[in-house]
């Protein structure tokens, strides 16, 4: 029986893992394609400021 929980518990933090990090990879990988849009298209040096936050 305890088994089947440890199994399971596992499984489920797995899953969330997997879930969260496919989110934040998603999210990196938009914020990359719209850097760099803004740094081939060239809207208004903003891509100039960002660099300075950073």
């Amino acid at each position: 029986m305890t088994l089947i929980r440890v199994g399971m518990a596992r499984f489920r933090i797995n899953h969330l893992v997997t879930f969260y990090w496919g989110y934040i990879a998603l999210i990196g990988f938009a914020g990359m394609i719209l850097l760099v849009l803004d740094a081939v298209l060239g809207m208004g040096g903003s891509s100039h400021e960002a660099a300075c936050i950073f």
